[in-house]
């Protein structure tokens, strides 16, 4: 009596069925079943193997990683950032190993989008802006942010004022410039509306 696995077409039971059997009853619920049914409800359901005399054939769908790759390529390309940090994020989900993707990530995170220098009495630095991080520098210091901390936004002439969930006082610099304190405005302001649209 060869035993093969199968599962109930009524409640899908593990099962152990006589495969030279035509019907057979669910132990489990006590539904009749017919033991061809059950033995192809398991092999569909099962773990993505299919065993076919002794050998194992591994069933996998959904597009390439090469495909996945040229079409995250594509969305970086056409400015749709966060369709190609998703398309790289699956691929690593697939593969962690695809160095291609994970520098691309790393690429696209850490892209300047805004940079500016500012003075505030003896002090000067920069401010930088990248999708992940607010930097603010100066000789003697460095404090980085994440951007998804910064709650808002707002100038007043050349001084900017970033509202932080991670800080009770807003980071204040004044720029001392008006052009460089509009441009790290409007730079910051894209990057709250593309979080909120999301």
């Amino acid at each position: 009596m060869p035993l093969v696995p199968a599962k109930c077409t009524s409640c899908g039971a593990q099962l152990t069925v006589d495969n030279t059997k035509d019907a057979a009853i669910c132990e489990f619920c006590n539904t009749p079943y017919i033991v061809e049914k059950a033995i192809n409800n398991y092999t569909i359901s099962g773990d993505n193997n299919i065993s076919i005399s002794n050998a194992t054939v591994n069933v996998q769908g959904g597009p390439s990683i090469d495909s996945m790759l040229t079409r995250a390529a594509e969305f970086e390309q056409m400015g749709d950032i966060d369709r190609a940090l998703e398309y790289y994020n699956r691929i690593l989900d697939i593969d962690s190993s695809k160095t291609v993707a994970r520098n691309a990530i790393y690429r696209i995170e850490n892209t300047v989008l805004e940079q500016i220098p500012f003075t505030w009495f003896f002090a000067s630095g920069t401010l930088t802006l990248t999708r992940t991080k607010l930097i603010y520098s100066t000789q003697k210091k460095r404090m980085e942010y994440s951007t998804k901390a910064i709650t808002s936004v707002s100038r007043n002439g050349t001084r900017l004022t970033i509202g932080l969930s991670s800080q009770v006082k807003p980071l204040e610099v004044t720029v001392g410039y008006t052009k460089p304190a509009k441009c790290m405005e409007k730079a910051i302001t894209i990057l709250l509306m593309q979080r909120y649209n999301r």
